[in-house]
Parts: structure tokens; C-alpha cells; sequence
């Protein structure tokens, strides 16, 4: 996602990891410049990808737009990961174990597993509208 990262409660380790995506954010994304371009491993929406089809933004733009680059107490960013995290997506521990290569599907499986649903990014709680519906798109859960 352009605007969100990595969701930290994914792995069980919700205040350890948000933890270190604080560090990640606010030390080590510190010292790389603002012109710095960021290829997001997910979208939030068919629409941010550009009019090659490649979704990216700068690490200036994600600083500006991301709720998470904003806070910069780390005890209020946990308490902002723990009360905005959703529910952990359907597919989540089945893509996990594939990314782990201890499942094999076929070619039809893995897409499928690919084009469902994407909560792997951190967002505020909300409706997410499903924008791209026409597209035969759906990256809202993993």
C-alpha cells in the first residue's frame, strides 16, 4: 500500500513487532531521503497503479500520506496498531505456509490465492468500499 505498512499483529507478536516497525519507520526509514521510490508489495486499490500498471510512490509522498508516519511517540503508535487492527485475513495462515514453501498448489490455486482479499496492510478501522469490483480485483484480505 502507498499510504500503510506492514501489519505487525499478523505474526502473534502484535507489541514486539509494532515495536520494531516503529524503529523501522523512524530510525532506519530516517536516514533515506524523501526522493527514495517504494514499491509496495500490495494496493489497496487498482487504482494506484500508474498508467504502466506499476503501483509506487516515494518515501516522501508515504511520509506525508501515512497515518503511521505521524505518530512518533512509540508508546501511542502501539496503542494505535492495537486499536485499529482488523481481523486477520481468511487465507492468511494458507498463503504463510505457501510463502514458507511448505504448501504447493497448482498454477489456478496460487493465483487465486493471489487476487483474494488483502488486509496485510495497517489501516484505520473502517468500511473498506470495494472500488474495483469491475476490475475482477479484490486485494482486500490476503
Amino acid at each position: 500500500m502507498k499510504t500503510s505498512a506492514g501489519r505487525p499483529d499478523l505474526g502473534g507478536n502484535s507489541d514486539e513487532w509494532s515495536t520494531l516497525l516503529f524503529h523501522t519507520l523512524f530510525r532506519r526509514f530516517m536516514k533515506l531521503g524523501d526522493d527514495m521510490i517504494v514499491l509496495p508489495s500490495h494496493a489497496t486499490s487498482i487504482r494506484e497503479q500508474d498508467s504502466n500498471g506499476i503501483i509506487m510512490t516515494t518515501l516522501g509522498e508515504a511520509r506525508k500520506k501515512g497515518d503511521l508516519f505521524r505518530i512518533h511517540d512509540e508508546v501511542v503508535f502501539r496503542q494505535y496498531i492495537k486499536a485499529n487492527l482488523l481481523e486477520n485475513p481468511g487465507r492468511y495462515q494458507e498463503i504463510r505456509l505457501v510463502n514458507l514453501g511448505q504448501h504447493r498448489y497448482d498454477e489456478t490455486r496460487l493465483k487465486e490465492l493471489e487476487i483474494g482479499k488483502n488486509l496485510c496492510g495497517m489501516a484505520k478501522k473502517m468500511k473498506v468500499q470495494p472500488e474495483h469490483e469491475d476490475a475482477g480485483v479484490n486485494t482486500r484480505d490476503c
